[in-house]
């Protein structure tokens, strides 16, 4: 798997890598994935406005914005998995938000 930054798309190979097919077109620039190192279902991409995910190893995405808003450029994300509770960790241009699991959309600075 690969990440095309422009226009934003997901791409995969089953030939190591000598051909490569879109999995998922965001349709904006993506900047960075991260893939929950428990369950490589599961994985997380940003662009610079918006968050998603994938349960499914990459055939449908979410988008978990909802309140991750007005905070500049989203710049990195991590998977943190944790005894509790997993959480997802966003940098930006105004500092760091954290969501938590199960559904990643309530998101606190």
């Amino acid at each position: 798997m690969k990440v095309d930054p422009y226009p934003g798309a997901l791409l995969y190979s089953d030939d190591d890598g000598a051909h490569w097919q879109t999995l998922y077109d965001f349709g904006n620039p993506v900047t960075w994935v991260a893939v929950d190192p428990n369950n490589w279902l599961n994985a997380y991409t940003i662009s610079p406005t918006a968050v998603f995910r994938t349960i499914d190893a990459g055939a449908t995405w979410s988008n978990i914005t909802a309140t991750l808003t007005g905070v500049g450029t989203l710049r990195c994300i991590r998977h943190v998995p944790g005894n509790l509770v997993p959480q997802i960790l966003v940098g930006t241009d105004l500092g760091v938000y954290l969501a938590t699991a199960p559904e990643y959309t309530n998101w606190n600075k």
